[in-house]
């Protein structure tokens, strides 16, 4: 008997937290909904939104916390729940239209075919699955010069695809920022997702120009390899951890 009194009780929590949590909501004022989320992007970036549920906007209000929007971590759950529940209220503050088609994304006021919006990340995922088999034909290098294994290794193709993902990673920070710009107003707004293009973009600088360097100045070397190879190593890994940063942004679109 006594667990089933738990059980009751827990049970009355859970259903007396919704309205609770929906009464904190409520609080916020509508100016305030204006003032802490119409300042980096536009009101369309949330009216496209409306609808999604508080497994979308609580990491979203999260997100565009830490990015500086002035909400604190009370105030999360708050927005979030708003967001998510009340849509009339918001769609009337904002004076959002619902105009949208299924086969566009609003970006900041404009409208573009998904196709478009999923450039960026195609390409950059490709340029990762290419990453990987000139990373390997590097590890192959490694073997063959200081461990004298007997393997392959192809370096014109570890030469000219290097060039092509490093190239292809470097303009798609570029069009990532664009794309982000386009979206969210500010190119700041893609949380760690932004953090590791940052990081990304000095070992692209060297991962290249070091590669170039060796292909036009061919000399016997040891340590410059090395470094050129840890350089592209780390890239690959930031790459990947990019493509679940990334996922989880475009996931968000729709």
């Amino acid at each position: 008997m006594k667990i089933s009194y738990r059980i009751l009780i827990v049970l009355v929590m859970v259903m007396f937290s919704f309205p609770v949590a929906n009464a904190f909501a409520l609080q916020i004022e509508p100016s305030t909904l204006q003032e802490r989320c119409v300042v980096c992007h536009t009101a369309d970036r949330i009216c496209v939104n409306l609808g999604k549920g508080e497994n979308f906007w609580g990491p979203t209000v999260k997100r565009m916390a830490s990015n500086g929007a002035k909400v604190s971590d009370d105030e999360i759950a708050a927005f979030s729940i708003l967001l998510s529940g009340q849509i009339q209220t918001v769609t009337q503050i904002l004076n959002c239209v619902s105009t949208q088609k299924a086969d566009t994304v609003v970006f900041s006021s404009q409208k573009m075919p998904i196709f478009v919006s999923l450039g960026h990340p195609i390409f950059m995922t490709l340029a990762l699955f290419l990453s990987f088999w000139v990373a390997w034909q590097g590890i192959n290098r490694v073997r063959i010069s200081l461990f004298k294994h007997k393997v392959q290794f192809n370096w014109k193709g570890h030469v000219r695809y290097g060039i092509i993902v490093m190239s292809t990673w470097f303009f798609g920070m570029i069009a990532g920022g664009i794309m982000a710009k386009l979206i969210y107003g500010a190119t700041g707004m893609t949380g760690d997702h932004r953090t590791i293009a940052m990081i990304m973009l000095p070992l692209i600088l060297f991962g290249e120009g070091s590669g170039l360097y060796m292909k036009f100045k061919k000399a016997p070397r040891k340590i410059l390899p090395i470094f050129h190879g840890v350089n592209n190593l780390v890239l690959v890994l930031l790459a990947f951890m990019q493509l679940y940063t990334g996922f989880n942004l475009v996931r968000g679109l729709f």
